[in-house]
């Protein structure tokens, strides 16, 4: 494994495969990333964390596609999911199921939302039908209350395995999905956060952060090998600080949102290769950006938190030409507390807006919608069949 790994590239730029094995170059300043800390008992909801670029540009195209047919918001404050039908003019169905303590993350799989609650360090599982019927699947499945491992976030790999940070144990938790049995947890870095699946490699967020003094140290991102599930890399983020949240673009980078120590260092992106495991380049962003989402245009929205009597924010960028839409001087206007975006098909953007109690739709630069959800929104999944 490399402690930093920026791609080295050729006399016309071009980023070497396999980089990753060669010397690494200096690397760019990186500071990226927002935390938001959620504790009841010891624990910690690690959320939020964007992204963005340098320059102007003009709206994104838009592209026609599929109507999405569901969006599923669950409810922190509530521990309930609340159900939008998409297809249907957007009728609003609030607090259908009961689920954990401060779900944070959900995953769609084979027909079932996966629901991973951090602060009662279990997951739901719910069956969505046809009809849009929530219904329970069995009990809660146990990630590690005895241990406290304040589940995070989750993604399952194409053999239908499951993977979940844990922020207060450093390492990652694997359920086989089809019979829900574990495989041994896989120590990563500090403080885990987000984690995404790229071919045969799982990635994931080590933020840094020290839960005795609530400081930030060196951010990095562990590569994970689905076939052998040890980790086969880890990517030095550089100077940045809390890496939190990814998306992946049209030509196949991945963008980490750094969101900041919330004091003296700001926001900022890594975009990494996956072909040399290795980074690309950085950006400052500014504020403290959150979560991300990447439409399939290529235009990244990123959730940029905004309470109190201010506005929530969401900031905007080009993933291809590293362009600015909207940053921290020109934020797309949301309602209070932007927390997550979830990017349809039809290039709708949704922003769950946890102090509002509502989600937000965006088309390119504009709030159209905005739904009345339930108590506390964080995370969502758009579910298009």
């Amino acid at each position: 494994m490399t402690d930093r790994n920026v791609c080295p590239t050729d006399s016309d730029g071009n980023i070497y495969v396999g980089a990753h094995d060669r010397a690494p170059l200096p690397t760019n300043k990186g500071e990226m990333m927002k935390n938001i800390l959620h504790s009841s008992v010891l624990l910690t909801v690690l959320i939020m964390g964007l992204l963005s670029f340098i320059g102007c540009e003009d709206d994104d195209p838009v592209s026609p596609s599929p109507t999405p047919r569901v969006l599923i918001v669950a409810n922190q404050n509530s521990s309930t999911l609340t159900l939008i039908d998409l297809k249907e003019g957007g009728a609003v169905s609030r607090d259908l199921i009961g689920v954990g303590l401060v779900a944070n993350d959900m995953v769609f799989y084979n027909g079932n939302i996966h629901v991973i609650n951090s602060s009662s360090h279990d997951m739901n599982v719910i069956s969505l039908s046809l009809d849009n019927e929530l219904d329970r699947v069995g009990d809660p499945v146990d990630l590690g209350i005895a241990e406290g491992t304040n589940p995070q976030y989750g993604a399952v790999s194409v053999d239908g395995k499951l993977y979940i940070s844990n922020a207060l144990t450093n390492d990652v938790t694997v359920i086989n999905l089809e019979d829900m049995t574990l495989d041994p947890r896989i120590p990563v870095g500090v403080a885990p956060a987000d984690v995404i699946v790229v071919g045969d490699n799982v990635y994931v967020c080590n933020t840094g952060f020290n839960f005795d003094d609530y400081s930030f140290g060196m951010g990095s991102v562990s590569v994970i090998s689905v076939g052998s599930n040890t980790v086969i890399d880890e990517i030095d983020i550089g100077m940045g600080k809390n890496p939190q949240f990814m998306d992946v673009d049209p030509s196949g980078r991945i963008h980490v949102i750094c969101t900041g120590n919330y004091v003296d260092v700001m926001g900022e992106v890594a975009v990494i290769a996956p072909s040399g495991n290795c980074i690309d380049t950085t950006f400052s962003l500014g504020g403290n950006p959150g979560d991300i989402a990447i439409n399939s245009n290529g235009i990244a929205y990123v959730a940029a938190g905004g309470w109190g009597s201010d506005p929530g924010k969401v900031f905007r960028y080009n993933t291809a030409s590293g362009a600015i839409l909207n940053g921290p001087d020109n934020p797309i206007d949301v309602s209070t507390g932007a927390m997550r975006v979830a990017a349809a098909t039809d290039n709708s953007v949704y922003v769950s807006c946890m102090m509002s109690g509502c989600v937000d739709r965006i088309d390119a630069d504009m709030v159209m919608e905005s739904y009345v959800v339930g108590d506390g929104p964080v995370p969502m999944i758009v579910v298009e069949r």
